[in-house]
């Protein structure tokens, strides 16, 4: 459809967390953050974290948690994201690559452990 309006995942994202402000706590407002906002920022975070428009995610991050704090705009979210104990997204993405390799460790070992994998080093 021509001229349809879609909004945005900053939008909506939000929204949400405007909506729930308005009625919940900011434990409330840190679950939903978690089921809805962290969930999908990090699907697939080691495949386009490391990506020129990862910073476009993190200023939706920091626009979030300055909603749930009910923070101004020119506040540091440094002190903010300590406080939620929420890992800005730089930090999540090395943590999730960390995880990764730990989980494929004996996997990674293994194949270049086999003396016929050893000429492919």
């Amino acid at each position: 459809m021509e001229g349809s309006y879609r909004p945005n995942y900053v939008q909506i994202a939000c929204f949400v967390i405007q909506t729930v402000q308005a009625i919940k706590s900011p434990e409330t407002l840190r679950i939903v953050y978690f089921a809805y906002i962290h969930s999908s920022m990090c699907y697939g975070i080691i495949l386009w974290g490391n990506q020129p428009y990862s910073d476009k995610i993190f200023k939706i991050q920091k626009r979030v948690i300055r909603i749930i704090t009910n923070s101004r705009m020119s506040e540091s979210c440094r002190e903010l994201l300590k406080k939620l104990e929420i890992l800005p997204l730089y930090y999540q993405y090395i943590f999730s690559i960390s995880i990764f390799v730990i989980k494929k460790q004996t996997f990674i070992l293994y194949k270049y452990s086999d003396p016929q994998y050893s000429h492919k080093i």
